[in-house]
């Protein structure tokens, strides 16, 4: 895997990947983790295409978990809320910050094979 990056924070954010996602293709895309145990994995991914590489956190059940009917239900309902979050306009008022200014955008989200999203990378 080639690197991912240093482990402090960007000084900015980074722009957010303008693509669509199969499961195929994060399953098969270079994977190092961020946070495993629990219900869920995260993973730092970096998905290759043509000469650009993004960077994208990607989140699905822990793979030593059963995945019930219930945990995909809830996965997909926080995902779908999530999205309509960020499809939300951001405040016109000058001098207030959005609340979507401090919400991690969802690049792509699924529920098969396995209930999984994709967040931009910070």
């Amino acid at each position: 895997m080639s690197e991912l990056g240093g482990s402090s924070p960007p000084s900015t954010a980074p722009a957010v990947p303008d693509i669509s996602l199969s499961y195929d293709e994060i399953a098969s895309a270079s994977k190092q983790p961020i946070d495993t145990g629990g219900l869920y994995e995260v993973h730092r991914a970096e998905l290759a295409s043509g000469r650009s590489r993004t960077q994208l956190a990607i989140k699905q059940p822990a793979t030593d978990q059963t995945v019930s009917k219930n945990l995909i239900n809830e996965f997909c309902e926080g995902a779908a809320l999530w999205a309509k979050l960020n499809a939300a306009e951001s405040v016109s008022t000058p001098g207030e910050v959005s609340p979507k200014e401090h919400i991690v955008d969802l690049v792509e989200w699924g529920d098969s094979p396995v209930p999984w999203l994709a967040m931009e990378y910070m």
